[in-house]
């Protein structure tokens, strides 16, 4: 038996079971492997189209799907070539070929059992047995990520269509909220506004790849929506500076957005140079709707991280406040 190349498979099933473990079931976020292809496919498949928007969840989704599996099946052939006798053609007994080695390992892993291959020694019936059990695990277990991370997609789009309904543009959301002179339409909305954020939230930490699924359709970007009601929320705190109890309400919401903005995956590149055009358009906007004050001319780090989530999605500030 070649010892490098039976360790080297089993350390890199083992590795690559790790991380699936924890990206499909901790509930905590994604492993190592998965958090660095998606980085960089977040680069390279950056929205720059609304086809692309549509697309882009779907393939972070199988690429991911597809290097657990790859990888799998790597580990898997580098134990099945270790030793001549752990593969041997079923009728002859004749150690199989590296080619028929590799298709053994995808009818294991795949547990479709077609026999015309077979294990020709009891570390190999072993070995068999136990890489078929983890293929059908990983497999099953794939199926029911893949339902889970649509699911938190669903709920991400019942976010954006929820605060849509508030208003499509800061201005329709500030108008709405302020409807009612002591700001009880605000109040009353509160609770679901956090409940919502709340499982968006939620579905961030436990299902990080939901970050990457966009939308080209502005009442289905959960982000265009979020930029939205931060803007508007900052108008509000303005207008109801004397109102305790609408401040209250406020700083819970911005609690929940910033619970938020931490689990999100924003990179530092993204941060930066949108301060200006930000600037601009909220002075612009405020002028317009306060009757004194020009609103808060500083820039958060609440704003840099949705400026940063907006570029991500191919979005920009100009695409909040409808300027487009």
């Amino acid at each position: 038996m070649n010892g490098l190349l039976f360790l080297g498979g089993i350390g890199v099933i083992a590795i690559t079971l790790t991380d699936f473990i924890y990206t499909t079931l901790s509930c905590n976020g994604s492993g190592y492997l998965s958090t660095a292809l998606n980085r960089i496919l977040g680069r390279l498949l950056a929205p720059r189209s609304d086809g692309m928007r549509n697309w882009s969840g779907v393939l972070h989704l199988v690429a991911s799907l597809f290097m657990w599996i790859a990888l799998l099946l790597v580990g898997g052939f580098l134990v099945f070539i270790a030793d001549t006798d752990f593969v041997v053609r079923a009728t002859t007994k004749v150690p199989a070929n590296l080619s028929e080695r590799a298709y053994f390992t995808g009818f294991v892993f795949s547990t479709l059992g077609l026999g015309d291959y077979a294990p020709g020694s009891p570390l190999g019936r072993h070995l068999t047995a136990v890489y078929s059990l983890l293929g059908f695990a990983v497999l099953t277990t794939a199926i029911t990520y893949i339902l889970s991370v649509t699911n938190a997609v669903t709920k991400k789009k019942n976010l954006a269509t929820f605060l849509s309904s508030l208003g499509e543009s800061p201005s329709e959301m500030y108008a709405y909220f302020t409807a009612e002179p002591d700001g009880s339409l605000f109040s009353e909305r509160v609770d679901d506004l956090v409940t919502q954020l709340n499982l968006h939230l939620n579905d961030h930490l436990s299902y990080p790849i939901v970050h990457y699924f966009h939308s080209d359709q502005r009442s289905w970007s959960a982000v265009l929506q979020l930029a939205t009601l931060h803007e508007c929320m900052l108008a509000l705190s303005i207008h109801y500076a004397d109102s305790p109890k609408v401040q209250a309400h406020l700083q819970r919401l911005d609690r929940c957005l910033n619970y938020f903005l931490k689990v999100a995956h924003i990179p530092d590149r993204l941060r930066q140079d949108q301060e200006r055009s930000l600037l601009a358009l909220r002075t612009q906007w405020h002028k317009e709707i306060l009757t004194s004050g020009n609103g808060d001319p500083t820039i958060s780090e609440a704003s840099r991280a949705l400026g940063a989530l907006l570029r991500q999605a191919g979005y920009d500030w100009q695409d909040v406040f409808g300027q487009r």
